[in-house]
């Protein structure tokens, strides 16, 4: 297996205020059971001014807020009395999320209401990706091969800024939009793109905060790290995985290992990141915190490894090309349970899956390809069996999807082309961003 190896920016006075001090990884063996910068500076105003707060301080603020929005919440319409009972769960199951010990039991009441599904035309070409606002899950932003960026408001059926594809303006990126990413305050929007730049933009107003320059390939995916409003991470079809810092808008590292395309990355709240490589045939996963990596190799028929959503911190789910599903388990090299052609097959050929997402800590997770449907699926308790319950109608490749944060509403972006290239063109999809509700009462 291949070395952890980190490329070294030149070392400049810039560099070495912003740049944080790398570390050499080494590989972690896993065991194996077949049964089982660069950019211009716009971010000073920003700090300016901002009132010094320490991590008790934030942490009683935070605690209040969270104990009386959930004292709203709790309050029974007919007594008018705060139910306690409702708030003690609601805070264990916070407490064990925390602890990465929750999983939800969900997918066999989850219902998928396809006839309240919303459809928002909000692009001229196929979209990409679209994300939900971490504190608003009737807003989402989404991007597409038109360059642009649109932030919608599902409620109000508005749109509530538009970042326009111009050549001659300096701030868009050159060419189509790829990923996105919010962070976790709804600070700052981050976008990704064909011209191989990370940028962020303040998501209130929609203008340029900051370039990260240093890929060499265009942008498949970014995530930050759950909880955090500064760990960025970025994945680039140059074989690389790079991390930022958005409090100092600095570089902070670089990791390869992948033989080709980093195509999807994710994280939660611990310090590791998920990476699948195409057609290298290999999930990654890049512990920071014990400066070590795990390599998962996909089955010997699977073509490439191009979708991933972690399920919970030791279980992620991923999708490929030759249409096969799979869960992994951290603790076991290859796939615990595998659905081959789980989107059927056109022309004798299986249907490439293009995006996955799970619901977080629970059993719930949906695919898409471009037979025409979003499938959702569970996992069994012991994680070895998947089973589809159901499908949504939806013409297009479905080019990302993302849950929200409580799992009641299931974004997609849908093309008429693949998200990666112009090899299909399906005319009788729309391109268009699709929200469809997720109610678990029964």
């Amino acid at each position: 297996m291949g070395r952890f190896l980190f490329k070294r920016k030149p070392h400049t006075k810039e560099a070495s205020q912003k740049s944080v001090k790398r570390k050499a990884f080494h590989e972690e063996e896993v065991s194996s059971d077949d049964e089982l910068s660069g950019g211009e500076d716009r971010h000073q105003e920003y700090s300016d001014g901002e009132e010094y707060e320490d991590v008790q301080s934030k942490a009683h603020r935070e605690a209040k807020q969270l104990l009386k929005t959930l004292e709203a919440d709790a309050i029974d319409e007919e007594t008018g009395e705060i139910d306690n009972e409702a708030i003690a769960h609601r805070l264990q199951e916070d407490a064990l999320a925390k602890c990465h010990k929750l999983h939800r039991q969900i997918a066999d009441n989850a219902e998928f209401d396809e006839d309240n599904c919303d459809t928002f035309s909000t692009h001229r070409f196929s979209v990409i990706s679209a994300v939900f606002l971490p504190d608003n899950a009737n807003c989402f932003v989404s991007c597409g091969k038109d360059g642009s960026i649109v932030k919608y408001d599902t409620e109000n059926q508005k749109t509530l800024g538009r970042i326009q594809y111009y050549p001659k303006n300096a701030d868009n990126h050159k060419g189509g939009v790829t990923a996105l990413a919010v962070s976790f305050d709804g600070r700052w929007l981050v976008s990704g793109g064909f011209d191989h730049v990370v940028k962020v933009w303040d998501l209130k107003t929609l203008r340029l905060v900051h370039n990260f320059l240093g890929h060499r390939g265009p942008i498949t995916s970014l995530v930050f790290r759950k909880g955090s409003s500064f760990e960025l991470f970025s994945g680039s079809k140059d074989r690389a995985v790079k991390a930022w810092n958005l409090d100092q808008f600095g570089y902070v590292d670089t990791s390869y290992g992948h033989q080709d395309s980093v195509s999807q990355i994710d994280m939660l709240a611990r310090e590791r990141i998920l990476s699948v490589g195409s057609h290298d045939k290999t999930a990654r996963f890049w512990k920071i915190d014990t400066e070590s990596q795990l390599i998962f190799n996909g089955p010997k028929h699977s073509v490439s490894i191009d979708s991933c959503s972690l399920i919970n911190e030791d279980h992620f789910v991923t999708g490929s090309s030759d249409g096969s599903i799979s869960v992994w388990s951290v603790f076991k090299k290859k796939p615990i349970a595998t659905v081959p052609c789980a989107h059927g097959k056109t022309d004798g050929v299986p249907n490439w899956i293009v995006s996955v997402a799970a619901v977080r800590y629970s059993d719930l997770f949906a695919s898409g390809s471009s037979d025409g449907y979003i499938r959702y699926w569970k996992i069994s308790p012991d994680y070895k069996s998947i089973t589809e319950m159901g499908r949504i109608s939806l013409p297009g490749f479905i080019n990302a999807m993302q849950f929200s944060e409580d799992g009641e509403r299931l974004l997609a972006a849908v093309g008429q082309e693949h998200k990666s290239g112009r090899w299909w063109k399906l005319d009788s999809a729309r391109n268009c961003v699709f929200v469809v509700p997720v109610d678990y009462s029964n």
